[in-house]
């Protein structure tokens, strides 16, 4: 990149003390060391350089911070060159994005997140959730809609997705210090609603997908049942039951449906593979981010005295946290989606996704203290 930028500036020079626009002056080509027209030099550099830029960042930063170079690279490809009134200007504005490009990868190759305060890292983090959320939100949701095919895989991951994409966007409002204990709680909920996409995507648990469909109804007599009973020992009306006595109407039917898949009753079945958290992560091949997540998910979810965190930077610690795992979720929950799921621009937002996960919270928090 930085020859790019050597090439530029020597072309530049050349041009202003040899200006001419009939391409009578030559120059000669660095890499072959052979005579060629300075126009012809220029319009090389200049598409060179922009399909380098272009190749770096995904379509969202150069949208916001490189549309010159996206309107030049567009501007070659629709004619023979640059006219040679313009081309200075052309050089000007390329040579100083890819100066842009050097300070940046510059910054993000020595940069240390680790070294960062707590502070810092939940800032950065949140960025980089709010730039997902934003690109998710515009170009892939609308993708979605109406892609479920009825009880099947790809309906089950589409739906668990939709759930974990708008835990996601939760998380990405609460950006106070003070919200620690609701951003532990939602990673809880990612981090189950997770497992169970590897489990249906892999077909782990026997019977997994009937057993996923049917548990909302098996879940809901549960529910109903002990309610009813609630009902009863707090001698309520039988009107206020009437709701939950519908779900008791078709006991019978349940149950069988309970018996046959789960060989229990629904009073004991309490998630849809009928096993525990840690096993869930175990059979999902996800036992390290249980493991990751399990001791503040459950510090935070359950009751009883709190000595953590006795500080804001304490808070800003579980800020951080809570957004690098949030991320990690949607990123893998994106991969595990696209395996099944395809439609037209699926490639290109596939592609645009995987670009944004590694840089993009990064460009904007260079941009905010790295390009100062």
């Amino acid at each position: 990149m930085n020859k790019l930028v050597e090439e530029g500036e020597h072309l530049l020079s050349t041009s202003l003390s040899h200006h001419s626009d009939d391409g009578r002056f030559y120059t000669t080509d660095k890499s072959s060391g052979i005579a060629v027209p300075l126009s012809s030099a220029i319009d090389g550099w200049l598409k060179s350089s922009a399909d380098y830029i272009i190749s770096q960042f995904p379509k969202r930063i150069l949208d916001s911070d490189f549309s010159e170079v996206q309107r030049l690279q567009k501007t070659l490809a629709e004619t023979e060159g640059i006219v040679a009134d313009n081309s200075t200007t052309y050089l000007i504005n390329t040579i100083d994005a890819l100066r842009r490009c050097v300070s940046f990868f510059n910054w993000f190759d020595a940069f240390d997140e680790e070294q960062l305060p707590p502070v810092g890292r939940a800032e950065l983090n949140h960025l980089a959730v709010k730039g997902y959320v934003s690109y998710i939100q515009e170009v892939l949701i609308p993708k979605l809609y109406g892609l479920e095919d009825g009880r099947t895989t790809k309906t089950a991951l589409l739906h668990l997705y939709g759930r974990i994409f708008s835990l996601v966007q939760a998380i990405m409002k609460l950006n106070h210090v003070g919200c620690y204990q609701l951003l532990v709680a939602a990673l809880r909920s990612l981090l189950e609603i997770h497992i169970d996409m590897i489990l249906l995507k892999r077909g782990t648990i026997e019977n997994g997908l009937e057993k996923f469909f049917c548990f909302s109804e098996v879940d809901k007599l549960r529910s109903a049942l002990n309610l009813m009973r609630l009902d009863e020992e707090l001698k309520r009306l039988e009107r206020d039951s009437g709701a939950l006595s519908k779900y008791a109407k078709n006991s019978e039917k349940i149950e069988a449906t309970a018996m046959r898949l789960w060989e229990k009753k629904p009073r004991s079945i309490t998630h849809w593979t009928g096993a525990t958290l840690e096993d869930r992560a175990r059979k999902a091949g996800a036992l390290d981010i249980y493991r990751e997540i399990y001791f503040y998910g459950n510090k935070y979810v359950h009751s009883g005295y709190l000595d953590f965190p006795s500080t804001e930077e304490d808070a800003d610690f579980l800020c951080a946290y809570d957004y690098g795992f949030s991320i990690n979720i949607l990123k893998t929950s994106i991969e595990l989606l696209f395996e099944l799921v395809s439609f037209q621009e699926s490639e290109s937002v596939l592609r645009e996704c995987r670009m944004m996960f590694p840089i993009c919270g990064y460009f904007e928090f260079w941009k905010r203290t790295g390009s100062r």
